[in-house]
């Protein structure tokens, strides 16, 4: 009778096993993806195996042209509502309003005391005259120095190399200082460059096109016309979005990016979402 007793329990076990397992491996798979979520313009939000990158993404309406983030993502990220409940790295490529409002910045690290910004000259410069909240964040920053060409800054496992890289439209806006950042997150290695002017002996010595990136973010002007091309040479992604589109010529812009760079992710609706799958 024991041994009746007893045999049923191993097809059981082996049973709660393979499904535990099967359990875990998805779990596992969801987690080492990379999702990518469109805020707005040039802001995006990178998430992967329980770490996260923003960038980009904290400013207000300050420009007819371009989009903006809505009062509710504002306040979602603020407070820390999913996707945005842990972010390791905030990062910001220039302080063009488009870009970057220093009040809200000041307020979101005040709220995220997990979260260390990489911070320019410029942006350090508004953060003291533009937030109140400067002296309670200014331990969350990780200083760019001007005087180098790139630095590397590390944080909670996500690996970021900032590099500079002069903004489009020199003649007017020579004076913005503006950073690229190769961000490595959860396996994946994502570029984003600001509102970069394309400049090959940066992008050279950058050595990109053997770095194996994964996705690039670019603002659309740098694929218009010939760009495309220029832009895959140096750099090799195996992905690329394609955003910064203004608001009333919107669709023709993309209709030309699409022309030029056929395989372009267009990101273009708030909180729109691409997930790139786990790797092998």
């Amino acid at each position: 009778m024991n041994s009746d007793w007893r045999a049923p329990k191993w097809p059981m076990i082996f049973v709660w096993i393979t499904l535990l397992s099967s359990i875990s491996m998805t779990a596992f798979g969801q987690e080492k993806e990379l999702r990518v979520t469109f805020i707005s313009n040039e802001g995006f939000h990178l998430e992967s195996n329980g770490k996260a990158v923003l960038i980009d993404a904290l400013y207000k309406k300050s420009h007819p042209d371009f989009t903006f983030p809505s009062d509710d993502q504002l306040h979602a990220m603020i407070e820390g509502e999913p996707p945005f409940a842990r972010v390791d790295f905030y990062l910001q490529s220039h302080v063009h309003y488009t870009h970057f409002y220093p009040a809200t910045v000041g307020n979101f690290l005040n709220r995220h005391p997990e979260t260390n910004m990489i911070a320019l000259p410029q942006v350090v410069d508004s953060l003291v005259k533009l937030s109140s909240h400067y002296e309670g964040v200014k331990r969350q920053l990780m200083l760019f120095d001007w005087e180098k060409k790139r630095m590397n800054f590390d944080h909670n496992d996500v690996h970021i190399e900032a590099f500079k890289i002069k903004h489009d439209g020199q003649q007017q806006w020579g004076w913005v200082q503006n950073l690229g950042h190769v961000i490595d997150i959860g396996g994946f290695r994502v570029l984003h460059m600001g509102d970069l002017l394309i400049d090959e002996q940066v992008l050279n010595t950058m050595n990109l096109k053997h770095r194996e990136i994964d996705l690039v973010i670019l603002p659309y002007w740098v694929v218009l016309r010939s760009g495309a091309e220029k832009i895959k040479d140096l750099i090799n992604a195996k992905k690329y979005i394609v955003s910064h589109y203004p608001i009333a010529r919107g669709d023709q812009f993309i209709s030309s990016v699409r022309a030029g760079m056929p395989e372009a992710i267009i990101l273009n609706d708030p909180m729109q979402q691409l997930v790139l799958p786990a790797k092998e």
